[in-house]
């Protein structure tokens, strides 16, 4: 049953954040290294503007509004290439006698030649 405070719900998810502290305080030793002169007095890094991440975004957004007149001349152009494989799917490429020539001219107990 839960109280107006929260109840037993937010005991539960204090436990969980206290259990979830505890063991991220728990660092391995290699984590415990000293900071060098180096690092201490470095400057902060230099971050980069957002307008370079943001701008790929933008040119992709513009790209596909350019190509959207031809999106159903490529799916038609997709649908007949599938078309074509399927009907190439049919039969085999090579006829068995050829097959079997090849085969064994492979393995070294035939001819290549037709």
């Amino acid at each position: 049953m839960e109280n107006r405070s929260g109840g037993p719900r937010r005991a539960g998810l204090g436990a969980v954040l206290v259990a979830a502290l505890a063991i991220g305080g728990c660092a391995p030793e290699e984590a415990d290294a000293p900071v060098s002169e180096l690092v201490r007095t470095a400057p902060p890094p230099r971050l980069a503007p957002t307008a370079t991440f943001e701008a790929p975004r933008v040119e992709g957004v513009a790209a596909s509004v350019r190509v959207a007149g031809e999106r159903d001349a490529l799916a038609a152009r997709a649908a007949a290439l599938r078309a074509r494989g399927a009907a190439l799917s049919v039969e085999p490429v090579l006829v068995e006698d050829e097959r079997e020539r090849l085969t064994s001219a492979a393995d070294g107990e035939g001819e290549m030649d037709p």
